[in-house]
């Protein structure tokens, strides 16, 4: 009986999961971007992007001031972040 206990009991604890989480891959290109933002004057205050696709969700947050109010003609404004800007990427 010892002897079984000596191999069951390593097993048990080797074999139960470290609780990290392991995805494969990140797909949310059928999903589109939404956004929440607080703007003041020509910039754009705290900036808060989603994408929600079935029971997973993409989110970003950004600083204040990290993007300009504005457009482009050709639809591409590009911005620099900076360690102020405390972007965070959250998937859930």
């Amino acid at each position: 009986m010892k002897h079984i206990l000596y191999l069951v009991l390593p097993l048990l604890l080797f074999s139960c999961n470290d609780g990290e989480l392991q995805i494969e891959a990140l797909d949310f290109d059928a999903s589109t971007i939404d956004f929440c933002v607080t703007s003041s004057e020509d910039k754009l205050a705290n900036t808060f992007f989603f994408k929600i696709q079935g029971d997973e969700a993409l989110l970003l947050t950004m600083g204040t001031g990290q993007f300009k109010n504005a457009t482009s003609l050709d639809g591409s404004i590009t911005s620099n972040l900076t360690a102020a800007a405390n972007p965070k990427l959250i998937y859930r």
